[in-house]
């Protein structure tokens, strides 16, 4: 199971404190009432948005954080998704709704979950397969939860991975939405980078007798 890392490193810190423990146990109770991956995903990125929206009400949180729209540094780099959120990511691509780079998506998926490999892909290629040519998220209202509570209050610079490297980037804490990132994937059945695990739902419409464009190995 991939986990992602800020949100498991809050949890290592705070794991034996007994409010935490009860949140994670009641917000798994509600995940496990939807009734589908797409709900669960929508209803826990509703969940984060309206922490974060509570954090941002802080001036000085205003202030410090650097991240702008069509900043795409962390859009070159690994991003680990959950089931329900691949379902949902994959929904938009099955109804047309956005147009994404196959050839890119192959590149990446064939990645699987090894960062090395990941960061091998030269760095054009590693652009997410959402982010449009404007250096926007073609999926933002259903961007995944570890997209929606990184941000950078260090230079944005850090955030750069052109070289093929990760540095020491600062981030801000969202506490409360790293818990329920934790929770979420906890839960899930089945985790990994977006690529690899959107890549996966989709080879599902082969078994439906859909067409698909996508042509990389399936897990066995």
């Amino acid at each position: 199971m991939l986990l992602p890392a800020i949100a498991m490193r809050t949890y290592q810190a705070l794991k034996d404190n007994s409010d935490v423990k009860k949140a994670i146990k009641n917000f798994t109770k509600k995940l496990s009432r939807k009734r589908s991956g797409i709900e669960r995903a929508r209803f826990v990125h509703s969940k984060i948005n309206e922490s974060l929206e509570n954090l941002f009400k802080d001036e000085a949180v205003q202030k410090h954080v650097k991240c702008k729209k069509s900043c795409t540094a962390c859009c070159h780099t690994q991003v680990s998704v959950t089931e329900d959120e691949a379902a949902l990511l994959a929904s938009h691509i099955r109804n047309g709704n956005v147009d994404i780079n196959w050839l890119r998506l192959r590149k990446q998926a064939k990645a699987k979950n090894i960062d090395t490999s990941f960061y091998k892909i030269p760095y054009n290629d590693r652009a997410c397969i959402f982010l449009d040519q404007n250096g926007g998220c073609s999926v933002y209202e259903d961007r995944p939860s570890v997209c929606r509570t990184n941000y950078a209050v260090s230079d944005p610079k850090y955030c750069e991975t052109r070289d093929g490297h990760t540095l020491m980037t600062r981030l801000l804490k969202t506490i409360s939405s790293d818990i329920m990132v934790y929770a979420f994937f906890k839960y899930s059945r089945s985790n990994g980078t977006l690529p690899y695990m959107v890549s996966k739902e989709l080879i599902k419409d082969r078994t439906k007798g859909l067409s698909s464009r996508l042509d990389v190995e399936s897990e066995n």
